[in-house]
């Protein structure tokens, strides 16, 4: 195969942090026997965070393992565009996403402190309040992304704080219904951004003790 790619589905299941460990065992082994960078797209009925923390992290090594992260003008931190944008699109069409095309908002992934590498895009638009994560490389990829709602709740209760503080997000859960965010900051700190519940009809922002 010219773009090889492992995927595991389990549905119709809830799975504990321990399938998702295998899952990762199985990438490592895929990677050493063929010699290049594996994506692994884990589909579950049920998250814990624990789950959608490793996840998260699986992502982000298969993008900071890809071969093309250092190529292109994707590559450059103060990038405010995808240099090709169409195939970003295409995925995020493919993938149902609720989002304006016309006006679509781009934000590049960045590290902290920046450091030059094709981490890949969040884009949103005034549709619905979406938010989406593309990556183009070896593969082209798209994943939810905290909607933009939380995003801006998120800022206006932690003081001094931005998206490109961001080093990690993740959503529990999966299917319908309201799911809680996490987000992972660079400075350690981790956030949950819940909507609803208990007569709230607002986003509700609580910083999570980790230790």
């Amino acid at each position: 195969m010219d773009t090889p790619s492992f995927v595991l589905s389990i549905s119709g299941i809830a799975v504990s942090a321990a399938g998702v460990i295998i899952a990762l065992v199985i990438a490592k082994r895929q990677t050493a026997e063929s010699g290049v960078q594996q994506e692994v797209l884990i589909e579950v009925s049920d998250l814990t965070r624990e789950n959608a923390l490793v996840l998260g992290e699986l992502r982000d090594r298969t993008i900071a393992a890809d071969p093309s992260i250092e190529e292109g003008p994707d590559a450059e931190p103060d990038a405010d565009l995808p240099a090709n944008a169409q195939p970003l699109i295409d995925e995020l069409k493919a993938r149902g996403a609720k989002l304006d095309f016309e006006r679509l908002k781009w934000r590049k992934k960045t590290t902290k402190p920046p450091t030059r590498g094709n981490y890949g895009w969040f884009v949103h638009s005034d549709a619905d309040g979406e938010r989406w994560f593309v990556h183009s490389g070896r593969t082209t990829s798209a994943r939810r992304a905290v909607p933009m709602e939380r995003i801006e709740a998120w800022e206006q209760n932690t003081p001094g704080v931005s998206p490109t503080d961001i080093r990690l997000d993740y959503r529990i859960g999966s299917g319908k219904g309201s799911h809680a965010w996490y987000i992972e900051t660079y400075d350690g700190r981790t956030f949950k951004l819940s909507k609803g519940g208990a007569g709230v009809s607002g986003v509700t922002v609580t910083q999570v003790d980790t230790d």
